[in-house]
């Protein structure tokens, strides 16, 4: 960080054994400090003084999120949250394919069904709505790792394992799960990953070499009521042969409903020093 020096003008007094010449020169000195302080201290503007340019984009809000991905199984388990999620969305993270989106997704429920020992069928259900194929089911007299591998009817589901006992109105936990249009490339435990979006989000940059910074100047969402964002906004950017390419952007949140995706205005500021 720099201030702006105190001394501000140069006078013909502080040079008294060459103030016969002097003036001359101090005259557009002065000028030129006078200017480049009120310049300094009344808004300077980029354009007119380093190479700049505005861009404005349209995204979608992202959510990030912890979970587990397995080498070659296209199901993100054990999810932080689901808020924010929605059909078709995008998702990335490490262990996660190039455009890879989220086909279907599942909140965790809560369920009350029979089992009957030595079956997979768990019958009289209240409901099947909420649950999605390959999620995890969780209770006891089931087995560990169970999960649901056929949703039979609106009240019956098979699971992968035979329960182990009769049990009427059994309480049955089903955590959220997400389902990948492409396998995982490893296998990671409370991975951080980024849904929403549609990343990388790229355009051409005027300048000869990479920019100094991309600054977000406003942040406004796109809505019949808009609501400008006031919470820092970052992008995570990089410079590619004549190209910006941001590969996410934070501080702005997805969906808060599963049905309605937000989506915001930026004006970003580019600038090379």
């Amino acid at each position: 960080m720099a201030k702006i020096p105190a001394l501000q003008r140069l006078l013909v007094e502080d040079f008294p054994d060459q103030a016969q010449w002097i003036q001359k020169l101090i005259s557009p000195v002065n000028d030129f400090m006078e200017n480049s302080i009120y310049a300094l201290t009344r808004n300077l503007s980029f354009f007119d003084n380093m190479a700049a340019q505005v861009q404005n984009i349209q995204v979608q809000g992202s959510t990030v999120f912890a979970a587990d991905i397995t080498l070659g199984s296209a199901f993100i388990t054990a999810l932080s949250t689901t808020v924010g999620f929605l059909p078709n969305m995008a998702v990335a993270g490490l262990g996660i394919p190039p455009s890879t989106k989220i086909s279907a997704f599942a909140n965790k429920s809560y369920i009350l069904g029979n089992t009957t020992l030595a079956s997979n069928v768990i019958t009289n259900i209240g409901s099947t709505t909420n649950l999605l194929v390959g999620q995890p089911i969780i209770g006891d007299n089931i087995l560990p790792a169970s999960t649901i591998v056929s949703i039979d009817s609106s009240s019956q589901i098979h699971i992968s394992a035979a329960a182990l006992a009769t049990v009427s109105n059994l309480s049955l936990y089903c955590p959220a799960i997400a389902v990948m249009t492409a396998p995982a490339t490893e296998t990671d435990y409370g991975i951080s990953l980024v849904g929403g979006g549609a990343y990388p989000i790229s355009f051409s940059c005027n300048f000869n070499s990479a920019p100094s910074f991309l600054w977000v100047a406003s942040a406004v969402e796109k809505a019949s009521n808009p609501k400008v964002i006031v919470n820092p906004v970052y992008c995570d950017w990089s410079y590619v042969n004549g190209s910006i390419l941001i590969d996410n952007i934070t501080g702005l949140e997805g969906s808060l409903v599963s049905s309605s995706p937000r989506t915001f205005n930026l004006s970003l500021l580019v600038v090379r020093t």
